[in-house]
């Protein structure tokens, strides 16, 4: 034996398979962590099917025989974290065929064993145990008891971890296999295993184990009043959604991975007791972390129905998206198929919003138009008129007019133009038969989406016309939003916008909206689609606003829950993420102002001139600067006044024809909108006079005496330095006791 090499009992009844790698990873990963990725899978595809599959790009890591060549199978894409190089799926394999083609240094990920006359067969999926995919030992059994599984897993050394678990009959005798790795260092994982329990013991121990399934087999099959048992294997749970359903039919899966934003991780046939194909199942969450917030929201509030949503950017990616193909009644929320078809009308100059039409009842719009006698306050309406009735209140007899108008067909046939497979109107809004017969009107998430996404790209109609629909419908410009406000003032709350950033926001942000709503009995019909524009704002020295446009659809389907009528809030948080993205850029583009060079003390003299000035950086686009000066313990704004004050509200402030009051403090306020600063305050002081120097330069010299003689000899009043009004011995003395002081 080789060195190290660690060894396991083996059983005369089964296989074991030994080996030994300096990688440790955690195996099998596929069938429990949540990260998003791709995958597939298929119900009873022949080897070719799978084998194609593999060929495009998928990885299959669980195998199910039903029938010869037919396979149950489940794959993820391979790649990332889940990317396993050399993995294939090996069929109608012996046990010596298996056995040698593990000796070539293969693990066995999944092992299918099956009847095959008098002896086993397998379908298998092995990995090279080397590399990332290398396990420290592993081992596996087939054709063993339930206690032989036990014994093997309490008598190992090192610790052993079942990864695979399958139960098979040969002969008319029950078996079971295994495939186990080596629970110790970097491997070692939580995990637990059940033979033969009910669908309930599996749930309470997935609940007190926090668990998650990773293998599931029906042990015992159902019979006319007794229910499926399972052997299962469960590991530590990873944070995020878990799944499992011990009975559904193949639509179920489907619909039910849709709902949940699944993946499959384990998949079993089985036949009822009334000859029925069920599937006990076990997935996992797949979506991204969006979408996981906006449906954990939605979960939590709907007990029961069918619930869905989808966002994406026009022109951009998909945000979140939950059911989107799931065609749901959309009661009201479909008028905009009638809004939209009605301005493309005019946008071809086939109609005019200005026509006129027969309304033949304005009295009643919640009402089934087909049923209601008569006729309330009968009016002549423009096309816009009655546009504006259906998608702001919603009034059914002005959609049954616009229906006439155009006609049904021409609606549908407009939808389908376009690709929107789900879109259809089969019966007159407001004029659900409740408790009757009942051909559902139809809409998805998807093709909502889309359809707003090509009424605002300019699939449908021009900008303008665009415009001029979303300005008819019921829209944040024009009427606000009480279940959107919210939402905004709370992401703002979590940046440093002032006020009047989060104002300027609002007033650039749009957004467009049409609900509806059935209600029969207890059950109820929900749904909202729409647009939004949201500005963001470039970084830079000199910010700009561009706009964003999403459009976004959720329902609820069929609840009882009498939360219904929280979809309505539900589906503005379709555009909390972009929402916070944008108030993120408003706030990163307004960053701090500071002064970096303050305003210095100043004198002049009295009718002079005195000036401040100041140098700012920072975020300087759209500046505004205040000037102010102290009165007593008040600073008060300065206003520009001729030949007095100038420049009060930019960086530099002049004072014209200084006066002894202007003997004070100043300084400015300087503020970009997102912050402001004041500068140091700068005190300007009244020069004393230099009288002497009659020559105005500042320097005392001769020609200051030649001025005063020539003022003295003419009478000039400047000579009358004692201000007597007589020129004579004294002021030449005053002259001179001034020139001897000199200039300060």
């Amino acid at each position: 034996m080789l060195s190290g090499l660690r060894t396991w009992a083996a059983y005369s009844v089964g296989y074991i398979v030994l080996a030994l790698t300096s990688s440790q990873t955690t195996a099998q990963s596929e069938r429990w962590i949540d990260t998003q990725t791709g995958w597939t899978y298929l119900y009873g595809g022949t080897s070719t099917q799978v084998n194609n599959l593999t060929a495009s790009g998928q990885r299959i890591f669980q195998i199910e025989r039903t029938g010869s060549n037919a396979y149950d199978v489940i794959g993820v894409t391979n790649s990332g974290v889940y990317q396993v190089t050399g993995s294939t799926v090996s069929y109608s394999q012996t046990s010596a065929s298996l056995t040698t083609l593990i000796n070539t240094g293969r693990r066995i990920v999944d092992l299918e064993p099956y009847a095959n006359g008098a002896t086993e067969n397998y379908a298998a999926i092995t990995v090279p145990n080397s590399g990332a995919s290398a396990v420290s030992g592993w081992g596996w059994l087939a054709r063993v008891s339930a206690q032989d599984i036990v014994d093997w897993m309490n008598n190992s050394n090192p610790a052993l971890r079942l990864t695979d678990l399958d139960v098979y009959t040969l002969n008319g005798q029950k078996y079971y296999s295994a495939v186990a790795v080596e629970n110790t260092g970097s491997q070692t994982q939580g995990w637990w295993y059940y033979f033969n329990i009910t669908a309930q013991e599996v749930t309470d121990a997935l609940t007190m184990n926090d668990a998650r399934l990773i293998d599931l087999e029906v042990d015992t099959p159902p019979t006319i009043g007794t229910p499926a048992r399972f052997t299962v294997v469960m590991v530590s749970s990873n944070p995020g959604g878990g799944w499992w359903y011990p009975s559904l039919s193949s639509s179920q899966v489907d619909a039910l991975l849709n709902q949940n934003g699944a993946r499959l991780t384990c998949m079993e046939r089985y036949t009822d007791a009334f000859g029925s194909t069920r599937f006990a199942v076990a997935m996992v969450d797949n979506a991204n972390a969006e979408t996981r917030r906006v449906r954990d929201i939605i979960a939590g509030q709907m007990s029961n129905g069918t619930y869905g949503f989808k966002v994406k950017q026009v022109g951009g990616p998909v945000i979140a998206s939950l059911n989107e193909d799931f065609a749901y009644e959309p009661a009201s929320m479909i008028k905009i198929l009638h809004g939209a078809y009605a301005i493309d009308r005019c946008a071809a100059g086939l109609d005019n919003l200005n026509n006129t039409l027969l309304n033949d009842d304005t009295c009643n719009p919640n009402e089934c138009p087909v049923n209601s006698p008569g006729s309330c306050n009968s009016t002549v309406e423009t096309v816009e008129q009655v546009l504006r009735r259906m998608l702001r209140v919603s009034d059914n007899n002005s959609t049954l007019e616009i229906a006439n108008r155009y006609g049904v067909t021409n609606l549908n046939n407009f939808a389908a133009s376009y690709g929107l497979t789900n879109t259809r109107l089969n019966h007159t809004l407001g004029c659900l038969a409740c408790g009757g017969p009942y051909v559902f009107n139809s809409f998805s998430a998807r093709d909502a989406v889309d359809f707003y996404e090509m009424i605002a790209d300019g699939t449908f109609f021009n900008q303008t016309w665009t415009d001029t629909l979303f300005s008819i419908m019921n829209n944040y410009d024009e009427l606000g939003n009480s279940r959107l406000t919210p939402i905004i003032n709370q992401e703002a709350a979590l940046t440093n916008l002032t006020p009047s950033e989060l104002a300027s926001f609002k007033d650039a942000f749009n957004a467009a909206n049409k609900g509806g709503s059935y209600t029969c009995g207890a059950q109820r019909w929900r749904t909202e689609g729409g647009w939004a524009s949201i500005p963001f704002k470039s970084a830079g020295p000199i910010p700009f606003v561009f706009t964003r446009e999403y459009t976004l659809a959720a329902f609820i389907d069929n609840t009882t829950s009498s939360n219904a009528d929280e979809i309505y809030n539900d589906f503005w948080e379709l555009i909390r993420l972009p929402l916070r993205e944008a108030l993120a850029t408003w706030d990163a583009a307004c960053g701090p102002i500071a002064v970096t060079d303050q305003p210095d003390n100043t004198s002049a003299a009295l009718g002079g001139t005195a000036q401040f000035d100041l140098v700012v950086s920072g975020t300087t686009f759209g500046a505004t600067y205040q000037w102010q000066r102290l009165n007593g313990a008040q600073w008060v704004n300065l206003s520009d006044i001729a030949n007095r004050y100038s420049g009060t509200q930019t960086t530099n402030l002049t004072i014209s024809n200084v006066v002894a009051d202007d003997a004070r403090s100043y300084r400015c306020v300087v503020s970009n909108g997102c912050s402001s600063t004041n500068s140091q305050s700068a005190t300007l002081t009244i020069a004393t006079p230099c009288l002497a120097d009659l020559t105005g330069d500042g320097i005392l010299n001769f020609f200051d005496v030649s001025a005063f003689l020539n003022a003295f000899s003419s009478h000039d009043p400047i000579a009358d330095f004692n201000n007597d009004g007589i020129y004579n011995f004294f002021d030449v003395s005053a002259f001179l006791s001034a020139f001897s002081d000199g200039c300060p």
